[in-house]
């Protein structure tokens, strides 16, 4: 979930972003394949028990679903049908749908702690490199909104002029421009988690 509403406090340094006014928000379902590399785990400690407390790195892919939703007048609407940046219209053929299931790579690390000899606890900070650049469905421009009744139904035609620029929110009598950034497609979005686990260590001999 995000808000460019949020920057308000500091609105003069975000280049228009608290201005240009977009929020959304996406359930984040992934599926996650991932190594974990243990750096002592490549020491021996025969004489003495391992350390209780141990960093190590994780490196996957993940294969995730997303769904863009935006806010207005109370109600949360799928942003990806309306087509907010001309996807599926003639007029701007650069601009393609983008897939709500797709893959990811991931990369991060954590810090295990030995509770006994049965159980451990994790703290893991993992970051996924998206290929996309849709998951808040703002990516390139504005356009003619026009276009919105030309190819959408009249009631998403309404919905749509509504959510693709909200600047007139904050500055009202004045919208974006077609030259104005809706957003950056030289960059693609990322997502990251943090996680508290809990593990009970199976097939370990108890001395």
């Amino acid at each position: 979930m995000g808000f460019d509403s949020i920057l308000k406090a500091v609105a003069p340094t975000t280049s228009g972003r608290y201005e240009r006014n977009l929020s959304f928000k996406s359930k984040i379902s992934e599926v996650q394949l991932a190594i974990e590399v243990h750096p002592f785990g490549f020491f021996r400690y025969e004489d003495r028990d391992p350390p209780r407390l141990s960093p190590y790195g994780i490196l996957g892919a993940g294969y995730y679903k997303f769904n863009p939703q935006g806010y207005l007048n109370s109600l949360w609407y799928f942003l990806q049908p309306l087509s907010l940046e001309g996807q599926r219209f003639a007029e701007y053929p650069e601009s393609k749908v983008y897939q709500l299931n797709q893959f990811n790579v991931s990369g991060g690390m954590g810090l295990k702690y030995e509770i006994s000899p049965l159980f451990n606890a994790r703290l893991e900070l993992v970051h996924r490199t998206l290929f996309t650049d849709y998951l808040d469905d703002a990516s390139t421009g504005f356009i003619d909104p026009a276009l919105f009744d030309k190819y959408l139904t009249p009631n998403m035609a309404t919905i749509a002029k509504q959510l693709f620029d909200r600047k007139p929110e904050k500055t009202p009598g004045n919208p974006s421009k077609l030259v104005d950034q809706r957003g950056d497609p030289n960059d693609n979005d990322s997502y990251f988690t943090f996680q508290l686990k809990f593990g009970l260590i199976l097939g370990r001999q108890v001395r």
